[in-house]
């Protein structure tokens, strides 16, 4: 008979024998595979996520601060130029942050809802969703409710408990052009509270779920017209936020720095921000001054941020005009000192004090002496004043002069701080010392008519302003009172906002040799001529500007386009590799199969063990019966794993199921799809089959040693080929393995147990002890058992088992395995809650963390802090023993083991020096910026 129809009717003889083989390699490639494709569903679920949350948008910008809406037309009219023609849809929008509460029929106050995005839109954005506009969403902007509707998306209703007609309270931050934690900056007027009609509940495929940062948590989204909100928020015409749908997906295209290819760049979107953009844009002016011939750069923040600074300088000097930074700053109290530092009750009530370059060429400069004499140098601690405050003052060269003024960065809200300077001299008031163009406009105090009409978001006194202050400011305005070194006035008020508060540039007079044709005026006049007459001073001022924007790229000034879309499927790769992650998690599984594999491969070929005997018997050779046997291996191992891959599938559907309910509160989403990859059916096929053929190989190979007579007897002991040298063998590697697990012990012990110290600790102690169990079994084998009783049952079984060393170490291991997992995964369980107080935690020590969108400025360790922020004194008595450290958060994607998108940008929070002293945190590595 052929070995073929040996094989056949081998197979259909032992088919139960088979069957129970196939069963544990269908197990096996059914673990393998679903493995991988709950790899491949995670990957899939969280693309899907990210094409439902962007639709059609392939670009984002989100700008520090607002810019012109119409901005986002001027950009479409570039892309167009580009090439991109109506392919490319752009909206403009504005992106706030705040809360939402319900209001009852009462018109009370219910639940309130916190971190909610409010979306200003066109109409036009609904048309960026996947599937084009919804007219649902759409009528609600112009419907019963008008710019009065706000619509919340699906997440956000439901958290609040409401539906469509409701009324809620919407609360959001007020946009700042000047950082509110900054001397200047509005304190008192930072939320926005309306009281609107929920209008309708956006869908999550109609952009209802739209974010920007990947991550698969449902967002909680409120929708109202971008002309509402712009209205409401005191910035009509406004916006921070644009989008960019088709003709502009070239990877990498909007991405700051070079570009490889230059025609791919002048069409990215980054590219025609670059050529739309204006000074206006960036928060920035050029304010003109004709008859003192200067021209001002200044900021809306009040203070230049460094780059539009340096990049002022280097337009001026593109077009050779003189140019001169300047700080001006507020001081609360210009006061004479004493020689050895006494009061002598003589001050100057809130008066501006310039910092600039002293010696600066006309008409710039320089300060001159009353005598005449020219001020060439200013040493960093002298100071220079005018003669109404020399006067005032009774002050004379040589005396100390003390500037009192508000901290320009400090911790506690209008610190105080003090800097003392000695007078060179007194300048007389004529030229720059007498230009209160010096002083930037600021709503609410340059445009005041006395300074009884300030409206400082400082706390004044008005009880020290005399008549004599009022008739200066009549007269003069806010022109500084003293002058002192550039460097003094950026080492003093200098801060992380800016060092300067305008660059000043002179604009040549039109009478002078200067003005000729080869200079920045005369060709700003030539230049004004073709243009039909126009004025000098603005066309040069056009020219400067478009110098200025020449140097000073958007990204520079927080505007850049991301590509959102190609950032979030890449991040939808996930952080964790949920393939290898469940790989791991099923190791006992597939560890399982394997060995019971070749058990029950074993104990079916014991079972039968005269078969291969009678076939060696009648003279077939061993290679041609341990090909027999290793062609029913692979028979069944092949029917086990087309099982095992279907049965994958399967698995991987209930998985999926498990995490979206059961596990849910680990993944954070409930969406999540079946991805069947045909790569990974075959790699789960092709795994499974590999590891039980050499499960299957390893049982024939010991097999094929027995002899032709054991066999026949139905004999297939360990003990017909057992060497001694196996023993010495697997002692070595056993007590190598021990001493490897004990020395990852003692590692660990000297600090932090890292996860894989603890796998790897316990592994080697698991497979040493194996391999001892296997080398201890020798010695049992052998001896007669006598006596009765359970002692004597208990000697059986010990010497039983050492006649089948193999299969006892691997039903050992089975059960080893199990234990393994179960104790390491009890082991490592951690109730959430139960070392909160522990300062190297995971929470650092702290049981609350509480977030807001408008920052805080009021210390809420103080009493007074508190009042400043609504909490009345009955609240007092909660804050007794409580400490509240204050820390800074970046906006950024959130790089917690709770977000399963691989964050790009994350969030980086900025600590005090006193939660640094406390210690907090475990820092594997640490790094300075």
């Amino acid at each position: 008979m052929s070995l073929r129809r040996l094989l056949i009717a081998s197979l259909l003889y032992h088919a139960r024998a088979h069957a129970a083989v196939a069963l544990c390699v269908a197990t096996g490639s059914a673990v393998l595979t679903g493995a991988l494709l709950v790899g491949d569903s995670m990957r899939g679920s969280l693309r899907e996520l990210v094409l439902e949350r962007l639709g059609r948008i392939d670009h984002a910008l989100v700008a520090p601060g607002l810019f012109r809406r119409a901005l986002a037309d001027d950009v479409r009219t570039e892309l167009a130029r580009a090439g991109h023609g109506g392919a490319v849809r752009v909206e403009p929008a504005m992106l706030l942050h705040g809360s939402i509460a319900r209001i009852d029929a009462n018109g009370r106050e219910g639940t309130r809802v916190g971190k909610v995005d409010i979306l200003g839109v066109t109409p036009g954005f609904w048309a960026l969703g996947p599937s084009g506009a919804s007219p649902d969403v759409a009528a609600v902007w112009h419907g019963d409710g008008g710019s009065e509707a706000v619509s919340l998306n699906e997440k956000l209703a439901n958290d609040l408990g409401v539906r469509a007609g409701d009324t809620v309270l919407v609360r959001t931050e007020k946009p700042s052009a000047i950082p509110r934690e900054a001397v200047l900056g509005r304190k008192d007027d930072a939320v926005l509270t309306r009281r609107l009609t929920v209008g309708s509940i956006v869908p999550a495929g109609a952009l209802g779920n739209f974010a920007l940062e990947p991550n698969q948590h449902a967002p909680r989204n409120a929708y109202v017209t971008l002309d509402a909100l712009a209205v409401a928020v005191g910035a009509p015409g406004r916006a921070n936020a644009i989008f960019i749908a088709g003709g502009a997906d070239r990877p990498g295209a909007s991405a700051p720095g070079p570009a490889p290819d230059p025609a791919a760049h002048a069409a990215s979107p980054q590219a025609a921000l670059a050529r739309a953009i204006r000074l206006d844009d960036l928060g920035l002016r050029l304010r003109i001054d004709p008859a003192r011939g200067t021209m001002s750069l200044e900021s809306s923040r009040m203070v230049l941020v460094p780059a539009a600074g340096s990049a002022a300088l280097e337009a001026a000097s593109d077009l050779d005009l003189g140019v001169a930074p300047t700080l001006t700053y507020l001081a609360n109290a210009i006061e004479r000192l004493a020689p050895d530092g006494d009061r002598l009750g003589k001050s100057i009530p809130y008066s501006t004090v310039a910092a600039l370059p002293v010696d600066a060429e006309p008409p710039l400069g320089p300060l001159a002496l009353e005598s005449g004499a020219p001020v060439f140098v200013l040493a960093d601690d002298e100071i220079l004043l005018n003669r109404w405050a020399a006067d005032d003052l009774d002050a004379h060269a040589g005396d100390r002069i003390e500037l009192s003024y508000f901290a320009a960065e400090s911790s506690v809200p209008f610190a105080t701080e003090q800097a003392v300077f000695r007078l060179r001299g007194v300048v007389a008031m004529q030229g720059v010392a007498d230009d209160p163009g010096l002083v930037p406009d600021y709503p609410g105090i340059t445009n005041a008519k006395h300074y009884a009409d300030w409206d400082p978001p400082f706390p004044m006194d008005l009880r020290r302003v005399r008549p004599k202050d009022e008739t200066y400011w009549d007269e003069h305005r806010g022109t500084p009172k003293a002058f002192v070194s550039l460097a003094a006035g950026e080492r003093i008020w200098g801060s992380r906002f800016g060092r300067w508060t305008s660059v000043r540039v002179a604009l040549p007079a039109s009478e002078s040799p200067v003005s000729g044709p080869g200079t920045a005026l005369g060709s700003a006049r030539g230049h004004a001529e073709q243009r039909g007459g126009d004025d000098p001073a603005d066309a040069l001022k056009d020219r400067f500007e478009h110098a200025l924007l020449g140097h000073l790229a958007p990204e520079q000034m927080g505007l850049v386009f991301q590509p959102v879309k190609a950032q979030g499927l890449a991040a939808s790769q996930g952080a964790t590799d949920f393939a290898e992650l469940f790989l791991a998690f099923s190791f006992f599984l597939i560890a399982a199969a394997v060995i019971l594999i070749a058990l029950v491969f074993r104990l079916a070929v014991e079972r039968r063990a005269k078969e291969p005997g009678l076939l060696l018997a009648v003279g077939f050779d061993r290679a041609q019966v341990r090909n027999l046997l290793l062609a029913e291996g692979l028979v069944t191992a092949t029917l086990g794993s087309l099982i095992g891959s279907a049965v994958g599938v399967l698995y991987t559907a209930a998985m999926l199921r498990g995490l979206g309910t059961w596990w849910l509160p680990a993944v954070g989403t409930s969406r999540l799809t079946l991805h069947v990859a045909p790569l990974s059916l075959a790699i789960g096929f092709f795994s499974g089959l590999m590891l039980a053929l050499l499960a299957i190989a390893g049982t024939v190979r010991r097999l094929s040693r027995t002899t032709p007579r054991a066999l026949l007897a139905g004999s297939v002991s360990d003990a017909a080929g057992w060497v001694p040298a196996r023993a010495a063998w697997s002692r070595r590697i056993g007590w190598a393995c021990l001493a490897v697990a004990a020395g990852g012990s003692a590692v660990a012990t000297l600090g932090r147990l890292h996860p894989a110290t603890f796998f790897l600790v316990g592994s080697c102690l698991l497979v040493g002890a194996l391999f001892l169990l296997y080398a201890g079994m020798a010695g049992v084998a052998g001896g007669m058992v006598r006596g009765h009783g359970v002692a004597a049952t208990l000697r059986l079984g010990v010497r039983n088992g050492g006649r089948h060393r193999g299969r006892s170490a691997l039903t050992a291991g089975l059960v080893a395995f199990a234990t393994f997992v179960i104790v390491a995964v009890a082991a490592n369980r951690r109730e959430a809650l139960q070392d909160a107080a522990d300062k190297r935690s995971g929470s650092g020590g702290f049981a609350l963390v509480a977030e807001c969108d408008p920052p805080l400025l009021h210390d809420l360790n103080a009493r007074a802090g508190r009042r400043e922020l609504g909490f009345p004194a009955s609240a007092d008595a909660a804050f007794e023993g409580v400490a509240i450290f204050p820390v800074r958060l970046r906006p950024g994607e959130d790089a917690s083991c709770l977000n399963l998108y691989k964050p790009t940008r994350p969030r980086l929070l900025g600590v005090s020096p006193a939660l640094i002293v406390r210690g907090v945190f475990w820092l594997d590595e640490s790094f300075e910026v």
